[in-house]
């Protein structure tokens, strides 16, 4: 689908201060960085608190589905 964007957050040590950020774009693939805990947080409040109105809705533009959050123990991330 265009348009399309996925953002994960994965612990990469054991005290999860560290998360990889996956970020993926239709257009333009998968991209990856390291990030704090704290920025982790303060984007996924603003993902959270920011308001239910896209860009698209504005224009008149395609509807889009709204963002999921889904939080899982690391046991069921790991694969075997």
């Amino acid at each position: 689908m265009w348009g399309t964007k996925r953002t994960q957050y994965i612990a990469v040590d054991d005290i999860g201060e560290q998360f990889q950020k996956r970020h993926f774009d239709a257009r333009l693939g998968w991209h990856e960085t390291t990030v704090p805990r704290q920025t982790v947080r303060d984007e996924l409040i603003t993902q959270v608190t920011r308001s239910g109105t896209t860009p698209a809705d504005t224009r008149g533009g395609a509807a889009s589905e709204p963002d999921t959050f889904i939080v899982k123990p690391v046991r069921e991330l790991q694969t075997s």
